[in-house]
């Protein structure tokens, strides 16, 4: 799982560095009361956040035209999705990897059963290094279940599927080869980590 980072400035330098989360920002509960003083506040936070989202997600598809970059916005929904279940059904399914789980008594299985809720963009982060960042909620429907060697049920129900909700780290370097990438999964209930620069070893470090 990915802890939340926050690091107070970059240069270009900083692209080969492990950042982990750029922006920790999630909606994650509902808003308040609209009579409250919180409704308000929560309300500009989350203008402020769209704008900064769809300012980022011009710059990453800046090459588009504007029809183009609005309709990729929902194609890139999908997308996330099937590289999604493609990894976690790849992983399921890894030969060498089920051969050793076999060889410690355990079989791993995991199939996806469809939606619970479309896909929602988070956060959609660009940083002049050409390093971006988009953390998709994906709320999906799972079933996860685990045997022994003699293929006994450790853990699941192969008859039960379950609501999952993760939030996923979806990363790219615009400019060089390549496509985005998972680079992993996110809990927004994690405490924030805030990292300060050492520009003599050209790290970051614990601020």
């Amino acid at each position: 799982m990915l802890s939340r980072t926050q690091p107070t400035r970059m240069r270009s330098y900083y692209q080969y560095v492990d950042l982990g989360v750029l922006d920790p920002h999630c909606r994650i509960k509902k808003r308040p009361s609209i009579f409250t003083k919180d409704f308000y506040r929560i309300l500009r936070e989350d203008f402020g956040y769209n704008v900064l989202n769809w300012s980022c997600w011009i710059k990453v598809t800046q090459s588009m035209g504007f029809f183009e970059r609005v309709k990729y916005y929902d194609e890139f929904k999908l997308k996330a999705l099937k590289m999604y279940t493609d990894l976690n059904q790849n992983f399921a399914e890894l030969k060498f990897e089920l051969k050793a789980r076999e060889e410690q008594g355990n079989k791993y299985y995991w199939k996806y059963h469809g939606l619970v809720d479309n896909p929602k963009y988070q956060c959609i982060r660009y940083y002049d290094t050409g390093l971006a960042q988009l953390i998709i909620k994906l709320h999906t429907k799972q079933c996860i279940v685990m045997f022994d060697r003699e293929g006994k049920l450790i853990t699941g129900d192969p008859k039960e599927i379950k609501n999952i909700v993760q939030y996923v780290v979806f990363q790219r370097q615009i400019g060089e080869k390549g496509d985005w990438g998972i680079y992993g999964y996110y809990n927004p209930e994690a405490p924030i980590k805030v990292f300060r620069i050492d520009s003599d070893k050209n790290q970051l470090i614990p601020g």
